[in-house]
């Protein structure tokens, strides 16, 4: 235990681009800055449990993504027992064409309409925490892929074109189909116009244009996106509403075909596959989890009580101020690419 205190005046303090503090200290009193009065006992520097302090935003941000965790545990929790539910049901469909009565397609929907509104409603601060294939995202909102029906870089080739595409409450983007461009070319300049739109595109080897938006503002575009052309690729004059196709589909836009056998083996595909994503999300939680405990337990263990005790005993054998302020940083000893590290 310190059994002195360093008398400190303010000091000058300012952060440069490098994250390196720079330290201008006053002019003293007394004519040293080592000057040091043996007053009183000192209060130790605050310490948490296990000898260390660590800074408080690490925590935080480590907690959010933790109660993120949370949330998408038991959403793929309740999505897997409505799966399950559907899957008994299709199998007593596909044994006997009597079982398909109407109680049994409400049963159906009902369970469907579960998985769509625990996958809306798992969110953290507005954000959803899966996206549509089942994933966990540890920050940010996910994002949702999707197609424009008729709208590619092979379609209608040879012809050069102007599409206005108009998202509602966004704006409108004037894409140019130019027959002289490579589809690169083409691509980068579809993603240009519409990034105003709060939109991104990017081509497929096969010149299929895929769109990526914010889950929620894929939702809010729904089937309000019109496009008009100059009648090559979409008519001329008045726009014409599009449907937005999600790519690739997940179980939030599967569609309950059971007309025949053929089409409820189809769901059952579906319903199969939306299995095997919960897992795989579950999967993932685990690993993330895994790989939290290992990061904060490095974190953790570069600092002990020990380490700090060794600064603390500095007081004694340097009374300088540059001592004195390795001390009062002591206590929060966590470089700026440990938390990067953590929050990444």
């Amino acid at each position: 235990m310190v059994n002195s205190t360093a008398e400190i005046r303010q000091q000058s303090v300012s952060l440069l681009k490098n994250d390196k503090a720079t330290i201008a200290p006053p002019a003293p009193a007394g004519g040293t800055v080592s000057a040091i009065q043996e007053q009183q006992p000192a209060a130790r520097p605050a310490v948490v449990q296990n000898g260390y302090a660590i800074a408080s935003e690490l925590f935080s941000q480590g907690q959010q993504q933790l109660t993120r965790g949370q949330i998408a545990y038991q959403s793929l929790v309740t999505v897997g027992r409505d799966l399950q539910g559907m899957k008994k049901i299709l199998t007593q469909m596909l044994g006997s064409s009597t079982a398909v009565t109407q109680g049994r397609i409400d049963q159906l929907q009902r369970h469907h309409n579960n998985v769509n509104q625990t996958l809306n409603h798992s969110r953290f601060d507005g954000e959803r925490v899966l996206n549509t294939q089942l994933e966990f995202q540890p920050k940010g909102e996910p994002t949702q892929s999707f197609t424009v029906n008729g709208l590619n870089l092979v379609r209608q080739r040879q012809q050069s074109e102007q599409l206005q595409l108009s998202v509602p409450d966004r704006g409108t983007a004037l894409l140019t189909m130019d027959a002289m461009k490579t589809d690169r070319q083409l691509s980068q300049m579809i993603d240009k116009a519409v990034i105003p739109l709060g939109l991104r595109a990017a081509a497929t080897e096969k010149g299929e244009v895929i769109f990526s938006a914010r889950h929620s503002d894929f939702q809010a575009m729904g089937n309000h996106v019109t496009i008009s052309g100059q009648g090559h690729r979409y008519p001329a004059g008045q726009a014409n509403r599009i449907k937005l196709q999600p790519e690739p589909q997940g179980i939030e836009t599967m569609t309950l075909k059971l007309a025949d056998g053929e089409q409820i083996r189809h769901t059952m595909r579906q319903v199969n596959q939306g299995l095997q994503q919960v897992q795989k999300g579950l999967d993932q939680l685990r690993n993330f989890q895994a790989d939290v405990d290992s990061k904060v337990g490095k974190a953790m263990a570069t600092q002990s009580t020990d380490h700090i005790d060794e600064k603390l005993q500095t007081i004694r054998n340097n009374r300088s101020f540059a001592a004195t302020y390795q001390v009062v940083t002591a206590q929060a000893n966590v470089h700026r690419h440990t938390v990067v590290a953590l929050l990444k």
